[in-house]
């Protein structure tokens, strides 16, 4: 499956998206996503993000798939669980506890109506293509019976329909 979404033609799919993607990712960076509810503002620009090597947590990444009603309506917090571990698999005992124990599930059921954050020092983050390859991973579970289309054509139209992001 991973084969088939690194392909040319999906890496140019979510380059069309690329500015609006990259918009999600720093609105939901988790430092940006509390300022913008506390202070009406974000703290860490797009360049920041960058220059810092900041990466997204995974519990940004799921309050993201949450207020965008992805989890629970296409797709649950087992399986998305499942697709970051295969992106963004564990290199150290703690990350890999993260994955294991279940950490995310917890979260979701437990503490995702809170309006407090939520950290674990086990999480592994993603950074910007990491979001982008997730995304496809994601968009390729929730239409995975549609094999007779093109991988570009499942990720464009996920962004597209579900997402509600255009080609820039």
């Amino acid at each position: 499956v991973n084969k088939r979404l690194l392909n040319e033609q999906v890496i140019k799919t979510l380059c069309y998206f690329e500015r609006d993607l990259k918009s999600l990712f720093v609105i939901y960076m988790n430092e940006n996503y509390w300022a913008i509810k506390k202070l009406d503002r974000i703290l860490l620009t797009e360049r920041e993000i960058d220059l810092q090597n900041k990466k997204m947590t995974a519990v940004s990444f799921v309050r993201f798939l949450r207020e965008s009603e992805i989890v629970p309506h296409l797709i649950n917090i087992e399986h998305i669980e499942d697709c970051l571990s295969r992106v963004i698999p564990g290199t150290v005992p703690k990350e890999n506890d993260f994955y294991y124990k279940h950490f995310l599930s917890d979260v979701y059921s437990k503490e995702m109506d809170k309006n407090s954050e939520v950290k674990h020092e086990g999480d592994p983050g993603m950074l910007f293509f990491e979001f982008e390859i997730t995304i496809a991973r994601i968009a390729w579970e929730v239409y995975k019976d549609s094999d007779k289309k093109a991988p570009e054509t499942i990720v464009g139209s996920f962004i597209d329909n579900v997402l509600h992001l255009r080609v820039n």
